[in-house]
């Protein structure tokens, strides 16, 4: 990240799929990282709807996760995020948060 910079990327609360359900649409936004714990487990991003907390977890791979695609990225996508900014938008029948890093 270029110093003195902002990036960020809009989150939906899209929740996760797990166990044959759906859990927590409105509440959390769960990405799925490249980087595996192991055969089973693999890193993902919890962004928390509800508060500004950016968690980083280690879950089965048989949960169901959003992706974020990134072209041209190289190595590891997610990097430590502090200080964090989150920033509420309102639109017609949605709300969406924007979390920001900064240096």
């Amino acid at each position: 990240m270029l110093r003195n910079s902002c990036k960020g990327f809009s989150v939906l609360p899209a929740g996760n799929y797990n166990n044959g359900s759906f859990n927590n649409a409105g509440n959390n936004g769960n990405f799925w990282s490249s980087t595996e714990n192991n055969s089973n487990n693999a890193y993902n991003k919890n962004f928390n709807y509800n508060n500004s907390n950016v968690n980083e977890n280690n879950n089965n791979k048989n949960n169901g996760f959003s992706v974020r695609c990134l072209r041209n990225s190289s190595g590891n996508p997610f990097v430590t995020m502090m200080p964090l900014k989150k920033e509420k938008y309102e639109k017609e029948n949605s709300t969406a948060w924007e979390w920001k890093c900064c240096e």
